[in-house]
């Protein structure tokens, strides 16, 4: 067989070997109830402050402009 015809099939196995890697792999078990997600972001190392904290800090024109621009 040539190169040019191997590749097909080697290409199906890999697929078929990833796929059943991927079954066999099992979520852990998620709990009902109430959930809440906290995240946190950084520039350059430094907490970015929330936008509801910088919303705080603009003048009432441009706060008004904002939340106008988010409607």
């Amino acid at each position: 067989m040539s190169h040019a015809a191997l590749r097909p099939l080697i290409t199906a196995l890999a697929i078929a070997a990833a796929a059943l890697a991927a079954q066999s792999q099992t979520a852990p078990p998620i709990k009902p109830g109430l959930w809440q997600i906290h995240t946190e972001r950084e520039v350059n190392g430094q907490k970015m402050p929330d936008a509801s904290e910088r919303m705080k800090t603009l003048s009432p024109e441009k706060r008004a402009q904002i939340e106008a621009m988010m409607k």
